[in-house]
């Protein structure tokens, strides 16, 4: 998982002072390792200067529904943060937490998770992240995105698991009812799923049958790509 934190640090040294003294010893920063100590934890973190880009990728990735004045500040960062986490959820939501939290604490603006393409306001991000809702923390981690052929989900990967596609012919609706209760389900449930087998919303409802593909829509260099591939239902 990939998070995007722009904000308003002068450089990497502004950033690891702030650090040192808003969190008390209780999180390390140094090379390219933010480590919370106590807890053992870490994750690589990558400071880069200031992305023309990135005031129009929020806007985008926000669904256009972040606030006018919140996309004027992001625009106006000087400074982006990337944190790199390599746990899975459901395990990783508590580190994900704490580090994203001191991050907003140190002057982050917002963030952007660039292994799905979704952005949210602070407010938003940990109302979601600390739901005890489990469909709240799918849907902040997996997307559903269209194209001519298929519609197909984002950011299973998130989770150790193949995204699933389905035939853009079924329309939206259904396409996107059937991909979240079959991503959900296996995020809740984890089944052992082969090559196959069906799925269907009831058992009256018509029923798809498995195929497992590799994910050729995103390079494997790509934050999107997802390494276990994706389940098609036809």
């Amino acid at each position: 998982m990939i998070a995007c934190i722009p904000g308003n640090w002068n450089d990497r040294s502004d950033l690891l002072a702030r650090v040192v003294r808003e969190s008390r010893g209780e999180f390390m920063f140094a090379g390219s390792i933010c480590a919370q100590v106590k807890k053992n934890r870490h994750c690589k973190l990558e400071f880069t200067n200031a992305d023309s880009a990135i005031g129009n990728a929020f806007e985008i990735a926000g669904g256009m529904q972040l606030d006018r004045d919140l996309l004027k500040e992001i625009s106006s960062h000087t400074s982006v943060v990337y944190l790199i986490f390599d746990s899975l959820l459901p395990e990783l939501t508590d580190e994900l937490k704490d580090f994203t939290r001191l991050l907003s604490r140190l002057g982050g603006i917002a963030i952007k998770i660039e292994s799905t393409g979704v952005a949210f306001g602070w407010n938003s991000w940990f109302e979601r992240i600390e739901s005890t809702n489990p469909f709240d923390s799918y849907r902040t981690f997996v997307t559903l995105i269209g194209d001519e052929d298929y519609f197909y989900s984002c950011g299973m990967h998130h989770y150790g698991f193949p995204d699933v596609e389905v035939a853009s012919k079924i329309g939206p609706n259904t396409a996107a009812d059937l991909m979240n209760q079959f991503n959900f389900w296996r995020v809740v449930e984890k089944p052992t799923l082969a090559a196959g087998h069906t799925f269907s919303l009831t058992p009256v409802s018509r029923h798809y049958r498995l195929t497992h593909v590799d994910d050729t829509r995103h390079l494997p260099d790509d934050p999107f790509h997802n390494p276990t591939g994706i389940w098609r239902l036809e």
